[in-house]
């Protein structure tokens, strides 16, 4: 995968290196230029900072779930 995909250009290089890429940008106008270029690797709008937070936030529930702990509520700070 490639973080910021942009107009595609070093995406090509993967692809003539033999790599099918998945390209990621938060700015839709230079999607706009990797498709216009017709880049063969695929594109999607996203930011991948809110990408890492749900997957920390996810990952957070997770632990919680399997420890059955609480961040923040009476119990955990051992009130009832």
């Amino acid at each position: 995968m490639e973080h910021i995909a942009g107009s595609g250009l070093s995406g090509d290089c993967l692809t003539e290196a033999g790599h099918h890429w998945i390209g990621c940008d938060i700015s839709k106008d230079m999607l706009v230029v990797a498709k216009e270029q017709e880049t063969e690797g695929d594109v999607v709008l996203n930011d991948m900072g809110q990408v890492r937070e749900r997957e920390r936030k996810r990952r957070e529930r997770e632990r919680e779930t399997k420890t059955g702990a609480r961040s923040g509520g009476a119990c955990a700070r051992g009130r009832d």
